[in-house]
């Protein structure tokens, strides 16, 4: 019997530590439970937040954003540019300007044959007054002496 009793001490005492262990690890397991699930509803509380918070980062991006409307170069790559330029349009302003410099000469030559032609016509119409003054008076007199060679000759 004393074998039977020490089975059935171990039994109860190995049941009761069973059911320590059991409660402690349930207790614990409980504990991790409600702490995960407190965890959690921060978590959402934080994601809610955020949500909040970046939802308009689309429009405050495009706003905040910055367009270069001007852009600040250094010197030397503004004045290597503007030798670039030069050198590229010389030849073609050196072929406008000869153009207008024959242009112009042209132009001049012209100028001086009208002013010449003009003079000459100038010099023809004053001759054809001096012509035409003269063949007045010439008329004229013709008919004074006409008109006086008839009064007289027709008495």
């Amino acid at each position: 019997m004393n074998n039977n009793n020490t089975t059935t001490l171990f039994s109860s005492t190995y049941t009761q530590s069973n059911s320590n262990s059991q409660s402690q690890s349930l207790a614990s397991l409980s504990a991790s439970v409600s702490s995960m699930r407190s965890s959690l509803r921060l978590l959402d509380s934080s994601i809610s937040i955020l949500d909040s918070g970046i939802s308009d980062f689309p429009r405050l991006k495009k706003v905040l954003g910055s367009t270069r409307h001007f852009e600040l170069t250094p010197s030397t790559t503004l004045h290597s540019a503007q030798q670039s330029l030069a050198t590229e349009l010389a030849p073609a302003i050196a072929t406008l300007l000869a153009r207008c410099e024959m242009h112009v000469s042209k132009l001049e030559r012209r100028e001086a044959a009208l002013v010449a032609r003009c003079e000459l016509l100038e010099g023809r119409l004053e001759g054809r007054e001096e012509g035409l003054r003269k063949k007045r008076s010439v008329e004229r007199l013709m008919k004074g002496g006409k008109s006086m060679s008839g009064s007289g000759g027709g008495e």
